[in-house]
């Protein structure tokens, strides 16, 4: 049998379609996460003092903070488009049907270390024919990306701060990203991880280490690397100005200061959340950003909770409900497909 099926017959049980209980579980740990910190916040927190910068809010702020959340989602597809186009540069891959099965496999982000973003990659095998073994190597590139970008973001906003105490977490923290790249680059260069992989799995997975070696080697090239880098940049730089407006739409006097707080805040929280490995960092970045946001910024405590809570649930409230509709449509595609019907419209 050949190799690339027989590997991607294993993840064929754990496909998404097929798994609900196990995505709707994740979304609701996720969904009592969030409960538990509106709970403390109720409990710990000013009840009156909240009320009251409630009924100050600027609730038409939601319709430009709701956008660039949506752009933001936007921005992440189209990067994993770029990288999924490279690996596999013979394949047509329709945009509608990627568009949806990238919403669908975003929605288990609610998932420790977002593991369960590996749904996207069964997905372009299901619809594209794309092996898992050669798709999967975008999470690793994506996430390493993030990581360079959002600790370069707080450096910068550190700086310009001036606050030189956390400056050497975050510049610790962006050499190391930074080393993981350089180290993973070359060690795909010298074939250290096909040798590696070959002890570990043996001869019987030859095509399919050659299939995942092949695949590091195509967005490994300067030139996706910058790509990634840059589009995860925009992204990543949009959610700082999604934070900044949620502080602004509390009733902050908005001005150049308050942005490069948010730029010093929002990536450094955002970093302790992915280091936490809790499912979609929730707590840990929330958490962060309220405490450096009265650390960093003198925020009071019922601003730094109420930015932090309007933020992040504009961010994960787009991936959430593009998820859901994507479920959907992913489904009738799937149906057309298994019928002989158009699953692109247009």
């Amino acid at each position: 049998m050949n190799e690339t099926i027989a590997i991607d017959e294993i993840t064929g049980p754990f496909e998404p379609h097929a798994r609900g209980l196990g995505r709707f579980g994740t979304l609701l740990a996720g969904i009592g996460i969030c409960m538990c910190i509106v709970l403390v916040i109720a409990i710990v927190g000013d009840t009156q003092k909240i009320r009251d910068s409630w009924d100050a809010f600027r609730w038409d702020s939601l319709i430009l903070i709701g956008f660039l959340a949506v752009v933001n989602q936007g921005l992440r597809y189209w990067r994993w488009e770029i990288l999924l186009k490279k690996v596999a540069p013979s394949v047509s891959i329709k945009r509608f049907t990627s568009m949806i099965a990238f919403g669908a496999g975003s929605l288990l982000i609610f998932t420790p270390a977002r593991i369960g973003e590996v749904a996207k990659s069964i997905y372009a095998r299901r619809f594209f024919g794309i092996p898992v073994s050669k798709s999967v190597s975008i999470l690793i590139a994506e996430r390493l990306a993030d990581l360079v970008v959002m600790a370069l973001l707080a450096i910068l906003g550190l700086l310009l701060l001036g606050d030189f105490s956390h400056l050497v977490i975050a510049l610790s923290l962006f050499l190391s990203a930074v080393a993981l790249f350089i180290i993973w680059g070359l060690s795909v260069k010298w074939g250290i991880i096909t040798r590696i992989m070959h002890k570990c799995l043996g001869s019987k997975l030859d095509q399919v280490i050659q299939l995942v070696s092949s695949s590091q080697r195509l967005i490994l090239t300067p030139r996706i690397v910058g790509i990634n880098l840059l589009l995860g940049g925009i992204s990543w730089l949009i959610e700082v100005l999604i934070y900044f407006l949620s502080l602004s739409a509390i009733g902050i006097s908005t001005d150049l200061h308050l942005f490069v707080i948010a730029l010093a805040v929002f990536p450094l929280a955002s970093l302790g959340g992915s280091l936490s490995f809790l499912p979609g960092g929730l707590g840990a970045t929330e958490g962060g950003l309220v405490a450096l946001g009265i650390l960093l910024g003198g925020l009071s405590e019922e601003t730094a909770l109420m930015a932090s809570l309007v933020s992040r649930a504009a961010i994960l409230g787009v991936v959430v409900l593009a998820g859901f509709a994507s479920m959907f449509l992913l489904n009738k595609v799937a149906f057309g497909s298994e019928h002989g019907e158009c699953d692109d419209p247009g």
